[in-house]
């Protein structure tokens, strides 16, 4: 569903906008196309932080036990923590 509403925009970006879009309906297209591409972009760079906070995580938790086995290799009588 379309609905029809009113945006100000500096006349700058309003030249870009007729450049891009051309007629009245066009310049609609132009800015729901810019919306959804920012918001596809917002969205992917979220999923990859949650990647890349899960991914230092395990990389963590595996640096972790590479430190034990090293401890234990260096004297293999003495106590892990």
């Amino acid at each position: 569903m379309m609905i029809k509403t009113a945006v100000t925009l500096s006349s700058e970006t309003l030249a870009r906008l007729a450049y891009l879009g051309g007629t009245k309906g066009q310049r609609s297209r132009v800015i729901e196309q810019a919306v959804a591409k920012m918001a596809r972009e917002k969205e992917l760079a979220e999923q990859q932080e949650r990647e890349l906070r899960l991914l230092n995580q395990i990389a963590d938790e595996e640096n972790e036990d590479t430190l034990d086995v090293l401890r234990f290799s260096a004297d293999p009588f003495a106590r892990l923590d």
